[in-house]
């Protein structure tokens, strides 16, 4: 399977991406990550993908994957590829992300977190069947 997750800094080629952790679990599949960016949906779409490694919980410069080597990737957007195979039982388990970048010279960052999502989703559950309670 693949799963693409886009980041868009809304800031048109102002973004310089930096690093990346990534933490996953893996049961009995083969992982894959690779990287691409661009400034527009066009361009990030014809992208040359780079492949990068790294264990769970790592800080990966990506610079340290572009062509040439220590290039830092910059545009607006940032697709982040897992690419996997499983034995059709297990499958990859994705926790987070934390992309690390700057604009304008200003550090900034983005983490999604899949842990945070189910615990704010719940929440949002929870009150959405109490308010159709009150109704």
């Amino acid at each position: 399977g693949v799963y693409v997750y886009r980041f868009d800094t809304g800031t048109n080629g102002q973004a310089i991406f930096n690093y990346l952790t990534i933490v996953y679990a893996l049961n009995n599949e083969v992982l894959n990550f690779q990287f691409r960016y661009g400034n527009t949906l066009n361009e990030l779409n014809n992208a040359q993908l780079f492949s990068f490694t790294g264990i769970s919980g790592d800080l990966i410069n990506l610079a340290n994957y572009t062509i040439p080597t220590g290039t830092q990737p910059q545009g607006r957007y940032l697709d982040i590829v897992f690419t996997y195979s499983s034995d059709q039982i297990n499958t990859p388990v994705l926790s987070s992300i934390a992309l690390y970048y700057s604009v304008f010279g200003l550090p900034t960052g983005f983490i999604y977190d899949t842990n945070e999502k189910l615990v704010h989703s719940q929440i949002e559950y929870n009150l959405y069947n109490k308010l159709l309670k009150e109704l």
